[in-house]
This record gives structure tokens, sequence and C-alpha cells, in this order.
């Protein structure tokens, strides 16, 4: 679980286990992340913590790995081991900006077991992203007052180069959200993985959430496509509206800066074409907190 206390940006990422064994499942999950363009930034250790004789928890260092490759020379020695978390800084470049972010990947953690367990394994893993708590003010034209536009500018691209590739390159992803942080917190509960639930709706219009390929069947693709159609015709309407429905290459879609206050606006429906007003409501009501 997410153990630090601040307010950076925290994107998590859900995963089916992708493997029984540890070193195996955490090799896994960090080649794809490399394979995404998220690499370890050189020059900062990778923390492996593993549990030790006696429950005790050991953490070590090692050079931040370049490949896939080298993730697995990384790794090698945890062979039979109970990795319980890897940690890491990653530099993103972001619209011409540079991001420091770190890179943590663990099993979800639902119980705090005294003595703690010496296994840790479980069904789900997750890999975390945070961002520093001021990284939108690092687009450009921050500086100059467009607040709002600078922060949109920042996020897309922060969208279409990592979290789509993240999307793309790593498996079995199931989900992802953010951003988190003490005053947001999306969680769910190894049950609540297992089934088909589709992430839910932010509060905040500009979080970002995922519907994997099996999510966006379950909503119905024709339902997400006419969705994507009535943010681009939104974005014209009002221009300073920037709603996001991303198409990933494996079927999934990239959903951020939902346009909540439109939701209950009887005047923004009748606008729409039947159609576009159908898919608009039907994705919406899939979102919604206990949606199954």
């Amino acid at each position: 679980m997410i153990t630090d206390k601040t307010d950076d940006d925290a994107y998590v990422f859900w995963y089916a286990t992708p493997s029984k064994d540890s070193q195996r499942a955490y090799g896994s999950l960090l080649s794809g992340w490399i394979a995404a363009g998220v690499v370890p930034r050189q020059g900062t250790p990778l923390e492996v913590a593993r549990r030790t004789a006696g429950a005790a928890v050991q953490v070590k260092q090692h050079p931040p790995p370049r490949t896939a490759e080298d993730a697995e020379k990384v790794l090698a020695e945890y062979a039979a081991t109970a990795i319980l978390q890897v940690r890491g800084q990653a530099d993103l470049y972001l619209g011409g900006a540079v991001v420091r972010a770190r890179i943590e990947f663990e099993y979800l953690g639902e119980d705090e077991l005294a003595p703690p367990r010496v296994d840790p394994r479980r069904d789900f893993m997750q890999g975390v992203l945070f961002l520093p708590q001021y990284w939108r003010e690092k687009a450009k034209g921050y500086a100059e007052g467009d607040h709002g536009a600078a922060a949109a500018l920042i996020e897309d691209a922060l969208a279409e180069k990592y979290l789509k590739a993240l999307a793309e390159k790593t498996a079995p992803l199931g989900m992802f959200s953010g951003p988190e942080h003490d005053n947001i917190r999306w969680r769910f509960t190894e049950a609540e993985l297992k089934g088909p639930l589709p992430p839910r709706l932010s509060e905040l219009s500009r979080c970002a959430t995922y519907l994997s390929p099996a999510q966006v069947a379950a909503v119905g693709a024709d339902h997400v496509v006419r969705l994507g159609r009535v943010f681009e015709w939104l974005h014209r309407q009002e221009p300073r509206l920037k709603p996001v429905c991303l198409g990933t290459a494996n079927g999934g879609v990239i959903l951020s800066r939902w346009p909540g206050a439109l939701d209950r606006e009887p005047k923004f429906a009748s606008l729409l074409a039947p159609d576009d007003q159908a898919s608009f409501e039907a994705v919406r009501l899939a979102l919604l907190p206990g949606a199954r």
C-alpha cells in the first residue's frame, strides 16, 4: 500500500500478479515500465526490499537498470526470495519540462499482520508513479497566469507519452487511476479487482482513469467511440474545456477531465444527437461508484 503521507500526485496501476514467483513478478512489471519509457534515473539507485530471517526487512541498493535485460540482472539474486517492494526514480520529459518522478512496485496490501508475513505474495500488484506536488507548474505558460491551460497541456503530455505507453506495454494491467494523494483515495479490494468493476468517476474532473479492453467491451465499444466524439464537440464549443478520451493500441481507453458539471445539465443533453446523448449517459452510469 502507499505509505507516503504527502500531497504528491500518485498514479496507481493495478495488475494481476504476473507470476507466483516473486522475482519474476517484479521483473515483469519493472521491464514493462522500462519498455514504456519510464526508465529508472541513472545515478539514483534502485532499491529492493525483501524479507530475511525472522521477518526482518532488508533494503539493498542497485545500479538503476536501463533495459529489460538490466532489470533481469538486478533481480537475479532474488530468486526464491520474498521481495516486498522495488523503488526508484525516473525523469519524465513532458512538453519541454523535466519532471522528477518516483516509481514503486509492490503487492496489493490489504492486511497488516503482526508479526508481518514472511511471504507477502498476493493475486494483485500495483505500480505507482509519484509526481511531485507542483509538477503542473513546470508547464510552459504556467508562470504567465494561464494556469488551467498550461496544466492541461502538461497533463495531456503525460497521458499521451507515458500513461498510454504503460497501458499498451505493461501486462496484465487491469486499470489505473490518478492522481491520488491524502485527500483523494481510490482503493480497491481483491474482490473488486477480480470482478468486471470499471474505475470510479472521481469527484475531481482532472483525474485520469483507464478502461481496460475488457471493460470497454463491457461498457460498449460504440459508446466509448461516441463519447470521444462528444468530448471533441465540447472542446470546439468551449476551447477551455478539454476532456480526454484517448484510445490505446490494445483496445483500452484513457479518460481524463470528465465534464462532471454537465452530467446534471438538461440543456447540454438536448444539444447532443440522440446516439451521442445515449452513449455519454451509458459511460457515465457505468463509471459511477457501485456500478457493475
